[in-house]
Formats: C-alpha cells, sequence, structure tokens
C-alpha cells in the first residue's frame, strides 16, 4: 500500500503542464490549474464510509478513489477535457467518464483489503452538477474465490463534496450489495 501511495504521488507531481503558446500570442487552450499540492495530497488520504450487506451480515467499511484518467464533455469547449489524477470538481460533475481504482478496506474478523477497478459517469443535474448530479458506474468487485462484476448509481451535491452510491454486485460472496456515504477533498 506504501508503494502504491508513493507512486501515486509521484506521477501526480508530473501532472498538468502548461499548453504551448500559439505564433499569435494567444493560447491554444487555456492552461490548466489543476496541480496536485501537499493539501491535495493529505486530503485523498481521508476515506469515505462504507456499509457491505453480504453473507456475513454487515460489514463497515473505508474507502478511497484514485482516478488515474477522466474525460469530461461538460466543460466549455476551450478546456482542455482531459484529466489525469488530479480532477477538479466542475470537470467531474459537469459530465464525465473516468476510469477509477477503488482501494478498500472493510472490518471483519480479517480485515480485507480489495482493490476495485471501474469505469464510472457523470451527469450534471442541477446548475450543471454543482448542486446535484448522478453517476453510473461499473466496476470489477473482489471476493474470496472468485470477483463479480458490479453496477452503481450515485447521487453527488455541494459540487460532488458529499454524496451517496449503492453498488449492486449480484454474484459476489463477500458483498452483493455495498451503500457508500462519500465525503470527497478536492
Amino acid at each position: 500500500m506504501r508503494r502504491l501511495g508513493l507512486a501515486v504521488a509521484l506521477v501526480a507531481f508530473s501532472v498538468a503542464t502548461p499548453r504551448a503558446a500559439r505564433a499569435d500570442g494567444g493560447d491554444e487552450r487555456p492552461m490548466t490549474r489543476e496541480r496536485p499540492t501537499l493539501l491535495w495530497m493529505a486530503a485523498q488520504l481521508v476515506p469515505s464510509g462504507e456499509l457491505a450487506v453480504g453473507t456475513h451480515g454487515a460489514l463497515v467499511g473505508l474507502g478511497w478513489q484514485v482516478t488515474p484518467l477522466l474525460y469530461s464533455f461538460g466543460l466549455h469547449r476551450r478546456a482542455s477535457p482531459w484529466r489525469f489524477l488530479v480532477v477538479d470538481p466542475m470537470a467531474r460533475q459537469s459530465g464525465s467518464i473516468e476510469v477509477y481504482a477503488a482501494p478498500e478496506l472493510f472490518a471483519q474478523p480479517d480485515w480485507s483489503l480489495t482493490l476495485r477497478p471501474g469505469l464510472r459517469a457523470y451527469y450534471g443535474l442541477v446548475a450543471r452538477g454543482e448542486y446535484l448530479s448522478a453517476s453510473l458506474g461499473t466496476s470489477l468487485q473482489p471476493g474470496p474465490g472468485r470477483a463479480s462484476g458490479a453496477l452503481d448509481v450515485g447521487l453527488h451535491g455541494f459540487a460532488g463534496a458529499v454524496g451517496l452510491v449503492a453498488t449492486v454486485a449480484p454474484f459476489s460472496d463477500l458483498a452483493p450489495f455495498m451503500l457508500t456515504f462519500r465525503f470527497r477533498y478536492f
């Protein structure tokens, strides 16, 4: 886990290089301002709470999310639609598709740590997602013995700072249903 965190931090420092200027003095696109800071990296360590219901009863857990790649279709056409690791709230909530990895730690007798890779789309519902947005995603839910496909649907408010996501993995041995209260620092 330490190696993963170090790799993410090193890649995050190399993200968001400015665009080159055109010959007439104008910019091709506005420069992106998404730069990782120490405060941003510390905020990414704050987990979201999870409640998983499965064959072992109800499990309480903690979850994080890493977004290595995001394409936003809800931004102004002059803004770059691509984000790598550092994603501003408007790029995500106004309308986007992201590739993500979600490390999760569940409090059960053996404290299982899983990594759930997936793909998720966000759609701005009110004020281009600033007040309310919805998400629909799919992921691979690992489990003891076999992995299962999962489908999630969520509602997010306050530019994505808080949200409620329901995940269904019907063939999962560990957690066929999860409810996640998202609290995301940007």
